[in-house]
Order: structure tokens, then C-alpha cells, then sequence
């Protein structure tokens, strides 16, 4: 394969490969974006240093996957070796925050379940009752219906509730504790809870529905990561090569230029060349010298002019042809 055919498909399985890597990085930076700005899932909830060092590291690494495709396309359609060494050197960079973030997220996975485990326990104690919902309770009472439980260890896990302490009778459970319609109160009580803790209330708590659902984030985070970094390995390595071959061009024309003979400047043309006796161009053109070389001899060809065939004697000028 020539060496132009090479550089055209090096350039094309990369520019393959970023437009993977910019999907990966998106899905990456909207990963982070949920974790850190939704207020819809629990972990927004989570106090924990390790969480957010593992979010913060996953928007980061989103924001540069982005810049750095766009920088691995430039390059590979300029063909610029500069810019094709900083984007190995940004990759090798991405792929250890990579491996720090998956590092934190597996050993931290402990104390991040510990401190979702507070969360929710807090999220039971402020459940705001029959006020006004506030964001933390729709995504309590979200959790519970939809995962079919009550509590985060079970239903008597509500007797910690500070609206519910408050009541003169405590054997109530919010609504979306029960798999039927919410059974009203004998003592009035708000609409959003339901009396006599019974057969109809689930009897589970979720713990671990939580635990499975932190587990299943934890799992996809770190498989996009190695995604990812087996991706930029990918990339390094066309990145290399590409970098070989424009190399190895720009060496070959560069030899090019140095085999081309340079123009020489100093060179009177052909019609003015001294080795060639003055005034010297088209056939049959005569040669006039003012002062041409005399012999004694008459009729002898002159020996220093090598052009001149004969000499006429007896006239002013010596007129030569050839």
C-alpha cells in the first residue's frame, strides 16, 4: 500500500473512532449532570465527599472527551504532527483520571451506600405529611410505589416521622406504602396517609431495592469507563501511526527537494557564454572580434581561435566563419 493510501485510512479509522469517543463522552457528561444537578434521584440527596469527587471527576472527563475529539479530528484532517502529540498526550492523561474515578467509585461503594442509608432515613424523619410536598418526599413516594416497598428497613421505620409523632393515632403509613387505594384515617388524617398499618401495606423495605439500584449506577459508570479507555488505547494507537506515516512524508519530500538541482543564477544564457567564445547562439551567425588574434602565416587557420576556419589577410579586420 502506498504511502499517501496509508495516511487516508489511518485518517478515516480515526475519525471513526472520535465520533465514538464524542457519544461516550456525552453519555459520560450527561451521567454526571444527573447525578450532580437532577433533583429527581436519590444520590442528589447523598452527602458524601466520595460521590461527588466521582461525579465531579465524571463531568470533567465528559467536558475534555468533547474537546478532545474535536482536537483528534483536527489532526487528522490537517495531518498537523504537533497537534496529533498533544492528543495522545490528552488521552493518556484521560485514560488515569479514568481509572482514579473507577478506582474511587468501587472501593468508596461501602460508604456510599452508607451515606444513601442516611439520606433516606432522613428523608422518612422531614416527610413533610399533609403540607406541601417537597422534592425529597415525591421522590420517596416515588421509590415506594414504584418498587412495591415501605420504609427503608421496613414500615415501622415511619414511627421515626416527626409529622406522625405529632398525631394522636400513629398507626397510619403514607399512601404510597399501600398496594390498594389509601384507606382514610378514623381520625381525619391527612389524605397522604393511610390509616392502621394492615395486610394491604407492604411489608418490605427498601434497602435493597436501594442497594441494587446504587449497585447497578456503580456497574454502569465504571463499564462506560473501560468503554471508554479501551477506546482511547484504540485511538493512541491509529494516533501513532498516523503520526509515523505523515512523518515518513514529509521526510520523503523533503528528500525530493534536496535531489532538485537549484537554477543557476550566474548563467548567461544561451546566447552569452564565455567557454563558448562570447557572443555564441544560432548556426551560421558570424563571429565579429575588433581585435582578433594575428599570425604571420596567410591563409593558416589561427591557432587560438579554435572557431575560426581561415584568415583573410590585407584587410582591416579579420572576418571569421564557421
Amino acid at each position: 500500500m502506498k504511502l499517501e493510501q496509508k495516511i487516508h485510512v489511518f485518517q478515516f479509522l480515526l475519525t471513526i473512532c472520535n465520533c465514538l469517543y464524542l457519544i461516550l463522552g456525552a453519555s459520560i457528561l450527561g451521567c454526571a449532570s444527573w447525578i450532580l444537578f437532577d433533583t429527581g434521584n436519590l444520590l442528589r440527596d447523598i452527602h458524601s465527599d466520595e460521590l461527588e469527587t466521582v461525579a465531579g471527576g465524571l463531568f470533567l472527563v465528559g467536558l475534555l472527551v468533547l474537546a478532545v475529539a474535536a482536537l483528534g479530528y483536527a489532526a487528522a484532517h490537517c495531518q498537523a504532527r504537533l497537534m496529533l502529540q498533544l492528543y495522545m498526550a490528552f488521552l493518556i492523561v484521560l485514560i488515569l483520571g479514568q481509572l482514579f474515578i473507577s478506582l474511587v467509585l468501587l472501593t468508596s461503594q461501602k460508604k456510599i451506600e452508607g451515606a444513601l442509608d442516611e439520606a433516606v432515613d432522613q428523608m422518612i424523619i422531614s416527610y413533610a405529611g399533609g403540607r406541601d410536598l417537597t422534592a425529597s418526599d415525591r421522590l420517596l413516594d416515588e421509590l415506594q410505589r414504584t418498587e412495591k416497598c415501605c420504609g427503608r428497613t421496613g414500615p415501622d421505620d415511619w414511627k421515626t416521622n416527626l409529622y406522625i409523632q405529632n398525631l394522636t393515632n400513629q398507626d397510619v403509613l403514607p399512601c404510597a406504602c399501600f398496594n390498594t387505594s389509601c384507606p382514610s384515617g378514623p381520625g381525619g388524617e391527612p389524605p397522604l396517609f393511610g390509616a392502621s398499618v394492615g395486610n394491604d401495606s407492604y411489608q418490605e423495605g427498601c434497602k435493597e431495592k436501594i442497594t441494587d439500584w446504587l449497585a447497578e449506577n456503580a456497574l454502569t459508570i465504571v463499564a462506560m469507563d473501560a468503554s471508554i479507555i479501551i477506546l482511547q488505547v484504540l485511538q493512541i494507537i491509529l494516533a501513532v501511526y498516523l503520526y509515523k506515516a505523515v512523518s515518513q512524508q514529509s521526510r520523503v519530500k523533503g528528500s525530493r527537494v534536496l535531489m532538485e538541482p537549484e537554477p543557476d543564477q550566474t548563467d548567461p544564457g544561451p546566447d552569452l557564454r564565455e567557454d563558448q567564445g562570447g557572443f555564441y547562439g544560432e548556426e551560421n551567425r558570424a563571429y565579429w572580434d575588433p581585435e582578433p588574434p594575428h599570425t604571420e602565416s596567410t591563409g593558416y587557420p589561427n591557432a587560438q581561435n579554435p572557431y575560426a576556419e581561415h584568415e583573410r589577410p590585407g584587410q582591416g579586420y579579420n572576418q571569421v566563419y564557421y
